[in-house]
């Protein structure tokens, strides 16, 4: 599916898959709001901080619960810093 998704957001032509509309609302947000993107597949291992954020957002949308953060959880700030390398710490 993820494969899908970053076909579709590279594609300037219609996808009629059943993520194709998402797909091309993405695109177009993309294409408005930045002034380049690069779209790339890596493995969760890759991005732990991404792949965490998202585990913990859906968590916080099936419990129906609203959260406004002014800064990142402190869980985020752990998994950058072990993300630099050791002479950057």
């Amino acid at each position: 599916m993820l494969l899908s998704l970053a076909s579709a957001l590279c594609s300037i032509g219609i996808d009629r898959s059943a993520i194709g509309c998402l797909g091309r609302q993405i695109h177009d947000l993309m294409q408005t709001e930045f002034s380049s993107c690069i779209v790339s597949l890596c493995n969760r291992s890759c991005n732990k901080v991404a792949d965490c954020l998202a585990t913990y957002g859906a968590g916080m949308l099936a419990s129906d619960s609203a959260l406004c953060w002014s800064q990142a959880p402190e869980f985020v700030r752990e998994l950058v810093l072990g993300d630099l390398p050791r002479g950057d710490v």
